[in-house]
Protein backbone atom coordinates (compact mmCIF):
# COMPACT_ATOMS: atom_id res chain seq x y z
CA UNK A 1 0.00 0.00 0.00
CA UNK A 2 1.31 3.53 -1.07
CA UNK A 3 1.97 6.08 2.03
CA UNK A 4 -0.22 9.01 2.26
CA UNK A 5 2.79 11.06 0.42
CA UNK A 6 2.49 8.78 -2.59
CA UNK A 7 -1.50 9.36 -2.63
CA UNK A 8 -1.20 13.09 -2.52
CA UNK A 9 1.52 12.90 -5.21
CA UNK A 10 -0.67 10.80 -7.19
CA UNK A 11 -3.53 13.23 -6.30
CA UNK A 12 -1.48 16.33 -7.42
CA UNK A 13 -0.45 15.35 -10.77
CA UNK A 14 -4.32 14.17 -11.35
CA UNK A 15 -5.18 17.54 -10.10
CA UNK A 16 -2.40 19.04 -13.02
CA UNK A 17 -3.32 16.94 -15.56
CA UNK A 18 -7.21 18.35 -15.07
CA UNK A 19 -5.96 21.94 -15.25
CA UNK A 20 -4.76 21.85 -18.99
CA UNK A 21 -7.05 22.68 -21.64
CA UNK A 22 -7.54 19.87 -24.36
CA UNK A 23 -5.39 21.94 -26.68
CA UNK A 24 -2.32 21.19 -24.78
CA UNK A 25 -3.32 17.51 -23.93
CA UNK A 26 -3.49 17.68 -27.81
CA UNK A 27 -0.26 19.14 -28.20
CA UNK A 28 1.38 16.35 -25.87
CA UNK A 29 0.38 13.57 -28.21
CA UNK A 30 1.53 14.78 -31.56
CA UNK A 31 3.26 17.79 -33.09
CA UNK A 32 0.78 20.11 -34.77
CA UNK A 33 2.96 20.50 -38.12
CA UNK A 34 2.24 16.35 -38.00
CA UNK A 35 -1.49 16.36 -37.93
CA UNK A 36 -3.42 14.46 -40.47
CA UNK A 37 -6.87 14.06 -41.29
CA UNK A 38 -7.09 10.62 -42.73
CA UNK A 39 -4.77 7.17 -43.21
CA UNK A 40 -5.01 3.87 -43.98
CA UNK A 41 -5.81 1.32 -41.66
CA UNK A 42 -7.04 -2.20 -41.66
CA UNK A 43 -3.87 -3.95 -42.61
CA UNK A 44 -3.12 -7.80 -42.16
CA UNK A 45 0.32 -8.44 -39.90
CA UNK A 46 1.20 -11.22 -38.33
CA UNK A 47 1.91 -10.92 -34.98
CA UNK A 48 3.61 -13.21 -32.82
CA UNK A 49 3.60 -12.92 -28.98
CA UNK A 50 3.42 -14.49 -25.64
CA UNK A 51 -0.24 -14.39 -23.73
CA UNK A 52 -1.17 -15.10 -20.12
CA UNK A 53 -3.70 -17.39 -20.03
CA UNK A 54 -6.92 -16.48 -17.71
CA UNK A 55 -10.33 -18.45 -17.02
CA UNK A 56 -13.53 -17.83 -18.44
CA UNK A 57 -14.71 -19.58 -15.30
CA UNK A 58 -12.93 -17.90 -12.61
CA UNK A 59 -14.25 -14.70 -14.59
CA UNK A 60 -17.72 -15.58 -14.43
CA UNK A 61 -17.75 -16.53 -10.60
CA UNK A 62 -17.03 -13.07 -9.90
CA UNK A 63 -19.44 -11.55 -12.09
CA UNK A 64 -21.86 -14.19 -10.43
CA UNK A 65 -20.14 -13.02 -6.82
CA UNK A 66 -20.57 -9.76 -7.65
CA UNK A 67 -24.57 -10.54 -8.60
CA UNK A 68 -25.64 -12.01 -5.38
CA UNK A 69 -23.24 -9.42 -2.81
CA UNK A 70 -24.63 -6.26 -5.00
CA UNK A 71 -28.34 -7.40 -6.85
CA UNK A 72 -26.31 -6.07 -9.74
CA UNK A 73 -23.01 -5.69 -11.09
CA UNK A 74 -21.18 -2.77 -9.93
CA UNK A 75 -17.57 -1.41 -10.42
CA UNK A 76 -15.01 -1.59 -7.32
CA UNK A 77 -13.53 1.53 -8.01
CA UNK A 78 -16.32 4.38 -9.29
CA UNK A 79 -19.38 1.87 -8.11
CA UNK A 80 -20.81 2.53 -12.27
CA UNK A 81 -23.54 -0.03 -13.00
CA UNK A 82 -24.23 -1.74 -15.82
CA UNK A 83 -28.25 -0.45 -15.68
CA UNK A 84 -28.08 1.94 -18.67
CA UNK A 85 -26.69 -0.48 -21.07
CA UNK A 86 -28.86 -3.59 -22.62
CA UNK A 87 -29.05 -6.58 -20.74
CA UNK A 88 -27.61 -8.91 -23.10
CA UNK A 89 -24.28 -6.73 -23.14
CA UNK A 90 -24.73 -5.37 -19.84
CA UNK A 91 -21.78 -8.02 -18.57
CA UNK A 92 -19.58 -7.46 -21.43
CA UNK A 93 -19.02 -3.68 -19.86
CA UNK A 94 -17.22 -4.86 -17.07
CA UNK A 95 -13.73 -6.57 -16.81
CA UNK A 96 -11.92 -8.64 -14.10
CA UNK A 97 -8.73 -7.19 -12.92
CA UNK A 98 -5.95 -8.97 -11.29
CA UNK A 99 -5.09 -7.76 -7.85
CA UNK A 100 -1.50 -9.48 -8.29
CA UNK A 101 -1.11 -8.42 -12.04
CA UNK A 102 0.09 -11.64 -14.14
CA UNK A 103 2.96 -9.71 -15.78
CA UNK A 104 4.66 -9.68 -12.27
CA UNK A 105 4.83 -13.33 -12.06
CA UNK A 106 7.10 -15.64 -13.59
CA UNK A 107 5.13 -19.07 -13.27
CA UNK A 108 1.30 -20.26 -13.38
CA UNK A 109 -0.01 -19.06 -10.05
CA UNK A 110 -3.45 -20.44 -8.74
CA UNK A 111 -6.17 -17.32 -8.19
CA UNK A 112 -9.45 -17.22 -6.43
CA UNK A 113 -12.57 -14.76 -7.20
CA UNK A 114 -11.09 -12.95 -4.35
CA UNK A 115 -7.87 -12.16 -6.14
CA UNK A 116 -10.12 -10.40 -8.96
CA UNK A 117 -11.81 -7.25 -8.92
CA UNK A 118 -14.18 -5.75 -10.91
CA UNK A 119 -14.15 -2.75 -12.82
CA UNK A 120 -15.75 -0.68 -15.32
CA UNK A 121 -13.71 -0.72 -18.78
CA UNK A 122 -13.37 2.92 -18.22
CA UNK A 123 -11.42 2.44 -14.83
CA UNK A 124 -9.82 -0.74 -15.74
CA UNK A 125 -8.20 0.95 -18.51
CA UNK A 126 -6.86 4.14 -16.00
CA UNK A 127 -5.62 2.30 -13.30
CA UNK A 128 -3.48 0.46 -15.91
CA UNK A 129 -2.78 3.60 -16.93
CA UNK A 130 -0.85 3.96 -13.84
CA UNK A 131 2.87 3.78 -13.09
CA UNK A 132 3.76 2.19 -10.93
CA UNK A 133 0.33 0.54 -10.98
CA UNK A 134 -1.99 1.35 -8.02
CA UNK A 135 -4.30 -1.21 -6.10
CA UNK A 136 -7.96 -1.11 -6.23
CA UNK A 137 -7.94 0.79 -3.42
CA UNK A 138 -5.17 3.62 -3.61
CA UNK A 139 -6.81 4.62 -7.11
CA UNK A 140 -10.10 4.45 -5.49
CA UNK A 141 -8.79 7.08 -3.25
CA UNK A 142 -7.61 9.55 -6.23
CA UNK A 143 -10.87 9.45 -7.46
CA UNK A 144 -12.39 10.24 -4.32
CA UNK A 145 -15.04 7.80 -4.00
Amino acid sequence: MASNATNNNEKEHIDDTETQSADDMIDELIDPNDLITKAEEGKKKLVSHYVRERSSKLRKCKLQKVIKEHGHLKCECCDTTGDTYLPEIRKRVFEVHHKIPLADIDTKIEMTVDDLALLCANCHRAIHATNPLLSVEEFKNILGY
